[in-house]
């Protein structure tokens, strides 16, 4: 598996609208912090986390055993199978009860995005190549991951 650090890529998230629902979806995003990262290799971490090009259809459902999200509140962790780190960030109520529908959307950005506002990622993200995936979002209320270094 293509190995980074979390100083390697930025994790961002918001809510979005399911489009054959129209309810609230949690939205991530995945990209590579600085230039210096290349884009092949985050076409190659997108396929081994088992998204598929944004432009190949709908988005595939990704399989648990390559990768997931978990909800330990504050935080949600992207956990990627394969690799001996995981990579957090904070999130607020809302997008927490978005995810607990039990599915997420991960958009792996292959070029850095390096905005904070929604008005950059929506200039952002139809000039970048995207990959896509569904995945399934949990809670587990046994452990907390907040007590160690994800």
């Amino acid at each position: 598996m293509t190995t980074f650090s979390d100083r390697d890529l930025l994790l961002t998230g918001w809510i979005g609208e399911r489009p054959d629902t129209g309810r609230d979806l949690a939205h991530l995003l995945l990209t590579p912090r600085t230039s210096s990262v290349d884009p092949a290799d985050m076409a190659r971490l997108a396929a081994q986390l088992g998204l598929s090009p944004a432009t190949a259809g709908p988005p595939v459902e990704v399989e648990d055993e390559l990768s997931y999200v978990l909800i330990d509140r504050p935080l949600i962790y992207l956990v990627l199978y394969d690799v001996d780190d995981r990579i957090s960030r904070p999130v607020d109520d809302e997008w927490i009860r978005a995810a607990k529908s039990g599915t997420v959307m991960l958009t792996c950005g292959l070029q850095p995005w390096t905005g904070t506002t929604i008005a950059e990622l929506d200039a952002y993200l139809p000039r970048a190549t995207l990959y896509m995936g569904l995945l399934s979002a949990r809670e587990d209320p046994t452990t907390s991951l907040g007590s160690r270094r994800p």
